[in-house]
This record gives C-alpha cells, sequence and structure tokens, in this order.
C-alpha cells in the first residue's frame, strides 16, 4: 500500500512527540487532574499509541528503527527532567515507555499498522499501491 499523506501523517506523529515532551516539562500542577490514570499507565498508553500512530505511517521494515527512536525519544525526556527541579527521571517511567512501544509493535503487527491506508482509501477515497 502507498500512502498519499504519509508526510502528513508522520509530521503530525512528531507534531504529536512535541506536545508530549510539553508535557512532560511542565510542573506537573499545570496538567490537568481530570487525568486520574496512574503514571506508569500513562506513560505506557502514551508510547503505545505514539508506536501505533507511527507504524501506520512507516513501513513494516522501519519498524525496529521506530522502536529504537520512541525508546530514545523516552530516554531524552526522563534525562530532561533529571534537570529540572519540578519533575524528576525515574527508571520505571522509560521502562513503561518500552512497555508501551512493544504492545504497540505487537499490535501493529497484528493488522493495526494499517489504519493510515483504511482513512485513506475508505474515508478519504484514495487507493495506492504498496
Amino acid at each position: 500500500m502507498v500512502l498519499k499523506y504519509a508526510r502528513y501523517w508522520k509530521a503530525a506523529g512528531w507534531f504529536f512527540c512535541l506536545l508530549i515532551f510539553m508535557v512532560a516539562v511542565v510542573p506537573p500542577d499545570r496538567i490537568s487532574a481530570a487525568l486520574f490514570v496512574p503514571d506508569k499507565i500513562m506513560h505506557g498508553l502514551t508510547f503505545l499509541g505514539l508506536t501505533l500512530w507511527f507504524a501506520g505511517a512507516y513501513e513494516p521494515r522501519r519498524y525496529l528503527w521506530l522502536a529504537a527512536a520512541l525508546l530514545g525519544f523516552g530516554a531524552g525526556i526522563e534525562f530532561f527532567q533529571a534537570g529540572l527541579t519540578h519533575r524528576s527521571a525515574e527508571l520505571m517511567d522509560w521502562l513503561a515507555d518500552g512497555l508501551g512501544i512493544a504492545a504497540g509493535l505487537a499490535m501493529a503487527l497484528a493488522g493495526l499498522s494499517r489504519w493510515c491506508y483504511w482513512i485513506e482509501s475508505s474515508v478519504l477515497g484514495f487507493h495506492g499501491e504498496r
């Protein structure tokens, strides 16, 4: 399958990474208290979502690179937080990121990676070939 809007899917994913980084470095009291999800679960779900997003935009042959890049992103966030007075770096946060990435890759390999193609073909009417 060929994605007509692949560059836009990828750009949106990197924009989501920027938003996630911004949330990760602001003081915790500025984040909505409406999020009653435990921290480690939030880490896992966030990176699961990022992985599925990017798995839809990139080819399966790029999944190893994708996993390494997202693990690096998670490590970078923790490293940056280590230098902040209002945040702390935790190895368990990074491990939760890794579990989310692994779960996302498993879901992508099980077939959920075709979500971008489904939107482009079913909703937008573009039928490309890979």
